[in-house]
């Protein structure tokens, strides 16, 4: 690598062209404290400043912070810095992959460095890519506009708690107030406080926006971006702002934050936290955090639900942003009647670009589906086949996507490779930019395989969040209860109208009833398993092996529907 005086060698307008494709690239648009941090350290240096880059001059000239930050005592510059090499490194392995100048942050320094690079020969498709090497995993960020893809298959497999974003009419495709979709929403998070407010009150308001900014920024299926003077109101979808007012001894504030859909002006969710302590750090943090996941989250968040919300029936192709919604159309209802429009919209986006991750991703997640639910339109283990290979080919197009790491993990558990998938799990929850979701994959995997302690240690935690847990969630739940004996805990989950939505939920409700001897609930979940899935209901001892279910959780759920009369021509 060339030492950072060797900038010479390049003339500035080749280092400034660099800068700009750079900063264009979408990843960078959306987190745009990173954008913002490599333009101020490139701008430096090639004013011949670069040696005196600071942790103190980033963070108040480039990240907005006040002149009493204190890099000392705070980590967000040294936090910016590393997502910022990922960013960079991630960007060098795709879009950027065939630039002749690069810009490197080198680790122990905020000042950049400049390389010459030759274009590098594509990897091999054949090459095993299961996981980046560790140095690798330091220099590159999960990245992707669009995490929805894992969550997508985390409700599809293990989310069921979808109704509130998904009318089940629905057959999203276009905005009622706009043209087709073709571009993830755009979010600005703004203080709203007027001109009156004391200085406490804007400096505490700025400290929301920033904190709420960071943690928007990790979410894929929408792009955060700052306004700015020169932003048109038409350049955003949403706007979530935040206000504050004294409250209590004047120590502490009242924060209201409303996400608004700027185009209608209509506010579509609200939350009003009273008296929290501007010095109370902990406080701070939960309030964003809260915030983040309630407009973030793609399961249950004000925005995916919006987005829901506004769509309309379009009888055109879908292309683009417009056909991954009508994919989630289906993983999120889990509608039979969704499921054949969405794997075509899929299908016809390969078809048009069969690089593209995203539908190389929603459709595995589509196929594996099919496969462990024995739905009509499934091949069997041809499509489970298919599902790992498009994974695998996704992963190795982008390797630190999270969705792509995520989809290799399902496919080869439910294609019985259990050693290389949880060989997977610890880095991937390490690794993952929405650890929720992904959590409750790795978990529902676990009681699947039998690991009740490892599984449920991951599914109680998501029992005590504010969102409704996963309709997977929920079955697991009960199936560990249920393998256990613990007949009260396995009812409770059981009963839940989410884990009946899929085949595997009725199955374990079944049982759970023919051990409580409720007659009714077998008969009512019986007709409920035949009807919804005929052909799961047909081949049951199939059903549970796709769903990789250890042997002896296999042996006692048939013995029990056995015993409940399932197998019965009389029951039927």
């Amino acid at each position: 690598m060339p030492h950072r005086k060797e900038r010479n060698r390049f003339d500035s307008w080749e280092i400034e062209a660099a800068l700009a494709k750079i900063v264009s690239d979408a990843d960078f648009k959306k987190n745009l404290n990173s954008t913002q941090f490599l333009k101020f350290v490139v701008e430096e240096t090639l004013a011949g400043r670069g040696e005196r880059l600071k942790g103190f001059t980033i963070a108040t000239s480039a990240l907005g912070r006040n002149s009493d930050f204190d890099p000392q005592s705070s980590s967000l510059v040294r936090v910016q810095a590393n997502r910022l090499r990922r960013l960079l490194a991630d960007y060098y392995l795709g879009l950027g992959a065939q630039d002749p100048v690069r810009i490197v942050l080198p680790l122990g320094s905020y000042q950049p460095q400049f390389e010459r690079h030759a274009a590098a020969a594509p990897a091999s498709p054949t090459e095993d890519r299961s996981w980046p090497t560790r140095s690798e995993r330091e220099n590159a960020r999960p990245r992707s506009w669009w995490i929805a893809a894992i969550a997508a298959f985390a409700m599809g497999l293990t989310v069921g708690g979808a109704a509130l974003l998904v009318r089940r009419s629905l057959q999203a495709s276009v905005v009622a107030e706009h043209s087709p979709l073709t571009h993830a929403p755009i979010v600005v998070v703004e203080n709203a406080n007027d001109e009156t407010a004391a200085k406490d009150a804007n400096e505490a308001a700025q400290r929301a926006v920033a904190a709420v900014e960071n943690g928007l920024s990790v979410f894929d299926h929408f792009v955060v971006r700052r306004r700015t003077k020169s932003t048109e109101r038409g350049d955003i979808d949403y706007a979530l702002s935040v206000t504050t007012k004294p409250s209590g001894d004047g120590a502490a504030s009242d924060f209201t934050f409303q996400l608004a859909h700027l185009p209608t002006n209509e506010i579509v969710w609200s939350r009003t936290f009273s008296q929290i302590g501007r010095d109370d750090s902990a406080s701070i943090d939960g309030m964003t955090e809260a915030v983040v996941a309630a407009v973030g989250e793609l399961h249950m968040g004000a925005i995916m639900a919006d987005q829901r919300r506004r769509t309309v029936t379009s009888h055109s192709p879908m292309r683009g942003y417009a056909c991954l919604l009508e994919a989630y159309d289906y993983l999120l209802s889990r509608d039979s009647e969704k499921r054949g429009p969405a794997r075509e919209c899929l299908e016809r986006q390969l078809s048009l670009d069969p690089q593209d991750p995203h539908a190389l991703t929603l459709l595995s997640i589509i196929l594996v589906i099919g496969y462990t639910d024995l739905l009509p339109d499934s091949l069997g283990p041809v499509d489970i086949e298919r599902a790992e290979s498009l994974a695998q080919r996704a992963f190795e197009i982008s390797p630190y996507r999270s969705e792509t790491s995520t989809m290799l993990f399902l496919s080869r558990f439910y294609a019985g490779r259990f050693d290389d998938a949880f060989g997977l799990a610890p880095r991937l929850l390490e690794n993952t930019a929405n650890a929720r979701l992904v959590s409750a994959n790795i978990g529902v995997a676990y009681v699947l395989r039998g690991r009740y302690d490892d599984g449920m240690a991951i599914l109680f935690r998501l029992e005590e969040t504010s969102l409704e847990a996963p309709a997977m969630s929920a079955a697991m739940m009960a199936l560990a209860a249920y393998m256990r004996d613990d007949e009260t805990t396995a009812e409770r989950f059981a009963s839940r109208t989410v884990a009946a939505r899929l085949p595997i939920g009725l199955a374990i409700r079944i049982a759970v009833c023919q051990r409580e001897a409720n007659q009714a609930c077998v008969l009512a979940a019986s007709k409920q398993l035949r009807e919804t899935y005929p052909d799961f209901a047909a081949a049951v001892p199939t059903g549970l092996a796709r769903h990789a279910l250890a042997d002896d959780i296999r042996a006692k759920l048939l013995a029990d529907l056995t015993a409940a009369g399932f197998f019965s021509e009389a029951s039927r």
